[in-house]
């Protein structure tokens, strides 16, 4: 009888932590989307810092649109009139790779337009996996008068 009482408490034993171990995988899981979410909004208010800057320097917004990585600046050319876009944001932020699963899939940058600045003067679209920094999850958008 006493063997038998092992083993039962060793069965359960691993039981316990089969169960504890995929609670912490399923939590790092989510805590690893949520740290995406918040980055990608870090980085969408970092790209509306360097815009602002280039817009009280030349008084519109750059031309440049699409996604992805910038060249790298012109140093000749940084610190004159008219200087190129990539001088005010010499480190374009890495989009952060999205869920498989989630709302952002098929997403897979930053992607930038100039609007006319009675529109707000320029969009800057962004996925969401699950929301963070008060905006839900999915597609948004942040112009010069904010994010939505």
């Amino acid at each position: 009888a006493k063997s038998r009482f092992n083993k039962i408490n060793l069965a359960a034993a691993a039981a316990f932590a089969i169960i504890l171990t995929l609670v912490a995988v399923f939590a790092w899981r989510a805590a690893r989307v949520k740290a995406g979410d918040a980055k990608r909004v870090r980085d969408v208010q970092y790209i509306q810092q360097a815009l602002q800057l280039y817009f009280n320097d030349n008084l519109e917004y750059p031309e440049v649109s699409g996604t992805g990585q910038r060249a790298r600046p012109d140093a000749a050319a940084c610190g004159q009139e008219g200087t190129q876009f990539a001088c005010f944001l010499p480190d374009y932020p890495t989009y952060p790779k999205a869920r498989r699963d989630g709302p952002c899939e098929n997403y897979a940058g930053y992607a930038y337009s100039k609007l006319p600045i009675s529109e707000g003067g320029y969009r800057i679209t962004f996925c969401l996996d699950v929301g963070a920094e008060g905006l839900a999850a999915g597609l948004h958008e942040a112009t010069a008068k904010g994010m939505r």
